[in-house]
């Protein structure tokens, strides 16, 4: 797994995730110098991928929902690329993709000021191995960046470019501005209140996918220093215990 970051986020990246053995993971970094768009971010990772197909996940995206878990879990992704999209109220805002009657791609444009569908591609996608040979042919939009939609449109034109419906009651939100990182904020806080968990704990994560065990689980939670946090883990662990002891 690899993590693309400005030369000012990677210490604090670093300083949070490591290089994700804790975690089960194998996290690699890679600076990206310049705001150049998330297709440059696609070139610069080449290298660490190799042959491999390719998952792509934004940094500012937030999704929640069991449904999209699951649809997720159980997705292979075999060739071409794949898009999720959702309804939104405000699709100039967003990459907008058209679909036919059969579900089909019909076009997708990028922050259109007269968009032909209310359907926003969000930031989770699937490429084939042939997404950095599509990458290194596309030319900076008006803005000066390399925009993911044209390498999406690449797929369309070849006929492999599958669209997903997130499923319903899935929540997406895009925290790309400060009012938009309030809201999701305050959604994540009323989750954690209303229901007792906390939100993508990374540990959790790790630990229900068998990524790390019982004891990784327990000794993060007693670690040196004491907060909510620790103390989330350390429930979950004597929670586990005390139902497969039941």
């Amino acid at each position: 797994m690899i993590i693309i970051t400005t030369p000012l986020d990677l210490s604090q990246y670093r300083r949070l995730l490591g290089d994700g053995s804790r975690l089960g993971l194998e996290l690699s970094y890679q600076i990206q110098i310049e705001p150049k768009g998330i297709t440059h971010g696609v070139m610069l990772a080449e290298k660490f991928i190799s042959v491999d197909q390719v998952a792509l996940i934004l940094g500012d995206n937030i999704f929640h929902g069991a449904g999209a878990g699951e649809a997720l879990r159980n997705y292979q992704h075999q060739k071409g690329a794949t898009v999720f999209a959702t309804k939104v109220r405000d699709p100039s805002r967003y990459g907008v993709i058209e679909i036919g009657e059969d579900s089909a791609p019909i076009s997708i444009e990028e922050k259109p000021i007269h968009p032909k569908s209310t359907l926003a591609v969000t930031g989770l996608y699937f490429f084939d191995n042939t997404v950095f040979d599509r990458s290194k042919n596309v030319t900076p939009s008006g803005r000066g960046e390399l925009e993911i939609t044209h390498v999406h449109r690449s797929y369309l034109k070849s006929g492999t470019l599958e669209v997903r419906r997130l499923p319903r009651g899935t929540t997406w939100m895009d925290t790309g501005t400060i009012a938009l990182l309030v809201e999701a904020s305050e959604f994540i806080k009323g989750l954690e209140a209303r229901h007792g968990v906390l939100v993508s704990c990374s540990e959790e994560i790790a630990w229900r996918n068998g990524w790390i065990s019982d004891d990784a689980l327990f000794r993060q939670a007693v670690s040196p220093g004491t907060n909510e946090y620790k103390s989330y883990l350390l429930g979950l662990h004597t929670q586990e215990g005390a139902d497969r002891d039941a």
